[in-house]
């Protein structure tokens, strides 16, 4: 969907999401089917890559994806926003650079050790007002479409209760403004209802650093089955998260696979080389290819700048059929 048409059709979305949730309660819905053409419900899928603060503008490949969520915001416990790990004077490059592709932009919030004041932020009413405020001011004076919510982890039932509140105030927030909202899960949390699951535009599944060979293909299909069959969101407002990077099957260490490449040189076929466990080009299509079958509505990236330019995201454009290289 372009830009424009994709700005418009936000609201309407939210409303048809609200009906899809009486009708699931009803039992008269069920799973998305799978597209036919490499697309979900009927639009191309997403091709949606993570851009930390510490990368370069120059090195992104706009061309081959469809959305880029800049790494990231964090929220303080007053209810402002912390912009230690953004980059303010590239904003205006990366707005650029994103129009001249139509690529839609998004800033993450939290993630990783920047989710800290999350617990405090949701707890107090007050705070979490100014939160909503202070994130519509920003995306509107620096081009984000969308926020993207990574609260790794709430440690208990109150506090997962209080983010499904946070993302439902945002949601209000949000939607005079035509912004979207995006959530960062592994698993299905029981304490989002139907009200805060119809407040989120898409869950991007984090299906990587599971046990053992942390992204092999049957543990993410078995994640990817649980939301499905959970039916808690539309197929099609799930994106399929694949690493650009190896984890160690013991340490649990991580290399770029730029770094695997340059240090161990791995075969063509390799999904594991000194005991790291990766995506290989031959993984990335299977996987691109069963998002597609089982309606998916796209593929995220953690993070972009982890492989050479003509690599993986290359692999994952073409797999899509959306985006080709100029």
């Amino acid at each position: 969907m372009r830009r424009g048409l994709f700005d418009g059709c936000i609201t309407m979305r939210k409303r048809l999401a609200a009906f899809i949730f009486i009708a699931l309660a009803l039992g008269s819905a069920g799973a998305a089917e799978p597209s036919e053409g490499g697309e979900a419900g009927g639009e191309p899928m997403r091709v949606i890559g993570y851009l930390p603060h510490y990368r370069s503008i120059d090195d992104v490949e706009f061309h081959l994806l469809t959305d880029v969520i800049y790494f990231s915001l964090m929220p303080t416990e007053a209810g402002g926003i912390d912009l230690t790990h953004v980059r303010e004077d590239d904003l205006p490059t990366l707005r650029e650079r994103a129009a001249e592709h139509d690529v839609r932009l998004h800033i993450a919030v939290g993630g990783w050790d920047r989710s800290k004041a999350f617990a405090a932020v949701t707890a107090d009413a007050a705070a979490r007002r100014r939160f909503v405020s202070e994130l519509v001011a920003f995306c509107r004076e620096h081009g984000f479409g969308g926020v993207d919510f990574d609260w790794e982890w709430p440690s208990d039932a109150s506090q997962w209760q209080r983010y499904a509140l946070l993302l439902r105030e945002v949601d209000a927030g949000f939607e005079p403004h035509g912004l979207e909202v995006s959530v960062a899960l592994v698993h299905p949390p029981t304490a989002f209802d139907a009200a805060t699951w119809a407040a989120i535009d898409r869950v991007h599944l984090m299906t990587y650093d599971l046990p053992g060979e942390h992204a092999a293909f049957d543990a993410v299909m078995a994640v990817v089955q649980q939301w499905l069959d959970a039916e808690v969101v539309p197929a099609d407002r799930l994106a399929l998260g694949v690493p650009f990077y190896g984890r160690h099957v013991e340490t649990r260490q991580t290399m770029t696979y730029t770094q695997l490449l340059a240090e161990h040189q791995p075969d063509a076929k390799a999904t594991r080389v000194a005991g790291f466990y990766f995506d290989n080009a031959a993984t990335l299509r299977r996987k691109v290819e069963a998002a597609a079958e089982r309606g998916l509505g796209g593929i995220m990236i953690w993070e972009i700048g982890q492989a050479p330019r003509g690599t993986l995201l290359q692999v994952i454009a073409e797999a899509v059929g959306g985006r080709e290289s100029p």
